[in-house]
């Protein structure tokens, strides 16, 4: 496999949500699923009663599809999140890659919020604006992006997220930690780049630039 941090970084990320999304059952829910990589595998692996997958993009989706064996109580939804209804709650939830890319995070927790069961499992990934080297990716990346995209990226803080969480009634049970995030070495050197973010794991467990938190709904 080619190594590079973002390859290493998507793979860290596969682990942990798998890790926590293991022979479950019930209804569950992918916000921003892609292409599909991470979702098919946890749609596949586990035995849920529906499984519905969101994304705003009608060529994503279509790649997810080939990825879906289970096509049972599989539903594809090409909408943005917030049009989904209410009534149907879920019992697990994933939204991976979306909150950078989100307008409004607060509108966002809240659907999620409003869309879970109580005691359910939500899983969130966001990169963490208080690591250094995110505050430098948005000083030197930030205005080109927004000008080839149209769009600005959403940076927050782990206390921001935490304070987001929680003010709609979810609990944090854990947070994972990981990578250094130093995209523009990926353009030259992708496989020291790899191992810069693999060393930093290991000699700095749970400290990073991503994070993954899994929380559970709150009894209201």
């Amino acid at each position: 496999n080619f190594k590079s941090s973002k390859n290493y970084t998507f793979l860290k990320r596969k682990k942990i949500v798998l890790k926590n999304l293991y022979k479950i059952k019930g209804k569950f829910l992918d916000v921003g699923t892609g292409s599909g990589e991470i979702t098919s595998i946890i749609v596949n692996k586990n035995n849920f009663s529906n499984s519905t997958l969101v994304d705003i993009s009608t060529p994503m989706l279509n790649m997810c599809k080939k990825k879906i064996k289970k096509k049972k109580g599989v539903i594809f939804i090409n909408k943005d999140l917030t049009l989904l209804n209410n009534q149907i709650k879920f019992n697990y939830i994933t939204c991976l890659g979306v909150v950078a890319h989100y307008p409004n995070i607060n509108k966002l927790v809240s659907k999620l919020s409003s869309l879970s069961k109580e005691n359910s499992k939500v899983i969130i990934q966001s990169s963490l604006y208080n690591f250094f080297t995110v505050k430098i990716n948005k000083f030197l990346f930030s205005k080109r992006y927004q000008r080839n995209n149209k769009y600005s990226i959403q940076y927050l803080t782990e206390k921001k997220l935490t304070k987001i969480f929680i003010s709609n009634n979810f609990e944090i049970v854990k947070i994972y930690r990981y990578s250094l995030s130093i995209p523009i070495i990926d353009k030259f050197l992708p496989k020291l780049n790899f191992y810069l973010d693999f060393y930093f794991y290991f000699l700095f467990n749970n400290i990073g630039a991503e994070a993954i938190f899994i929380l559970k709904k709150k009894n209201v």
